[in-house]
């Protein structure tokens, strides 16, 4: 049986495993940050799964991201088992928000008051759309 000495107490060591494994747990709470993701969606965009995620200081490098990574990201193979290949197609999305704290896993709160980017692949780029924010008021010209 191990012993650990009082320098490196069981708990301690715990701790700096999970701080190495859940290294982005440490950023501040109420940071902005904007969230890339890329998704799963069935037919005509109803979303069935996030596929990869990723947080970004700016909205430019989020959007990088998903223009780097969209273009060749596969359509898993669980997605084709359980639908028609032909109704699936992958997108981006870019979403400013913040992390939450105060739990045992942090959480993501996206900001309602800001608009987001949904991107489609295009034939080995991405072309990105606009989405008004949830609760902007939408008038008609």
């Amino acid at each position: 049986m191990r012993t650990w000495d009082s320098g490196q107490g069981y708990s301690s060591a715990i701790l700096a495993v999970m701080r190495d494994v859940l290294g982005w747990c440490r950023r501040p709470a109420g940071q902005i940050r904007w969230r890339a993701s890329i998704g799963l969606a069935l037919g005509h965009g109803d979303s069935i799964s996030h596929i990869l995620e990723s947080e970004h200081a700016t909205e430019e490098s989020a959007k990088a991201w998903i223009e780097q990574r969209l273009p060749a990201t596969p359509i898993p193979s669980w997605g084709r088992q359980n639908a028609e290949a032909d109704d699936l197609s992958l997108f981006g999305r870019v979403a400013r928000g913040r992390v939450l704290t105060g739990t045992l896993l942090p959480g993501w709160e996206t900001d309602s008051s800001a608009e987001t980017w949904h991107a489609d692949p295009a034939g080995g780029e991405v072309r990105w759309r606009r989405r008004p924010a949830a609760g902007a008021r939408v008038t008609a010209r």
